[in-house]
């Protein structure tokens, strides 16, 4: 179909924000993230598709965050605050009673009364930063200490939903090289450049920055062992192709019934990549 590939190698969900911004298009995706994201043509959630209609285009839905504004009379810039304090990446946060904050009305779930209470007592401040200060004094049997060094995590997770210039359009319009993270620098251009147009999967970054690669879980009889043992030797190979990384082998991360481990695995054929312009794995 000859439709233009590029893999992001660092955080996919803003570059892909920042393009759609850039080209002023929607981002079509399930991820909740772009609920967020101030995105100039809105978001398309591929289960909103009704694949079935009989019409001669395809119904949808468009989300876009001025309408959802509207809606809850609420400000664009509360937005991000909204998403990290509903989030569940904290536990301290997770304990606060947003449901309290609710107004009265339907019954609702208490996913959805959460979510509302929360964007109910959100209305009342005129900064996202006294938000976020009066939230810190919400979570119950947490120390002054506990509450400075949450708030600068917090603020730094807001921060995520700014969109930078896209890294992706030059790619696009000129066929320009991507520009990497700072992690990944050392890594030859031509491992990068295989990388972004997928001709290499994301699991040989995961071993090139962290020496450790998460393994599909198999549909079969937890009783038996992995079926990813079958292809380990293909891995080992594939481990010893990779550069010289500093450390004994990689951790391949497989399941045993219904739970998982971590086990150490040595590469073999190790130093055929000398001349390829690599380098060692800084640590």
């Amino acid at each position: 179909m000859e439709v233009p590939l590029v893999k992001c190698i660092g955080e996919a969900n803003r570059e892909l924000a920042a393009l759609a911004s850039e080209w002023r298009c929607p981002v079509l995706s399930n991820t909740t993230d772009f609920y967020i994201f101030d995105l100039p043509a809105g978001f398309l959630r591929h289960d909103d598709f009704r694949w079935e209609a009989a019409d001669s285009y395809i119904p949808c839905k468009q989300y876009t965050t001025s309408h959802f504004c509207s809606i809850f009379n609420i400000n664009k810039q509360f937005l991000p605050t909204f998403a990290t304090l509903a989030g569940n990446d904290c536990e301290n946060l997770r304990k606060i009673n947003w449901v309290i904050f609710l107004n009265g009305g339907r019954r609702k779930t208490y996913r959805i009364a959460r979510l509302e209470g929360l964007l109910n007592w959100l209305r009342r401040f005129q900064t996202t930063k006294d938000a976020l200060r009066a939230a810190m004094k919400l979570m119950p049997n947490v120390s002054r200490q506990e509450q400075t060094m949450l708030l600068s995590k917090v603020e730094k997770a807001t921060l995520e939903y700014r969109l930078p210039s896209s890294s992706l359009l030059g790619f696009f319009t000129e066929g320009a090289a991507l520009s990497l993270p700072k992690e990944v620098t050392w890594v030859p251009v031509w491992v990068c450049a295989s990388l972004a147009k997928g001709d290499l999967s994301g699991a040989e970054l995961d071993v090139l920055l962290h020496g450790r690669r998460n393994l599909p879980k198999p549909v079969e009889s937890g009783e038996l062992p992995s079926s990813n043992l079958v292809s380990q030797p293909i891995r080992q190979v594939l481990y010893g192709l990779l550069p010289a990384l500093g450390r004994s082998g990689v951790e391949e991360v497989d399941w045993d019934g219904n739970d998982f481990h971590t086990v150490t695995v040595q590469p073999v054929v190790q130093g055929a990549t000398q001349g390829c312009g690599w380098t060692l794995c800084p640590r």
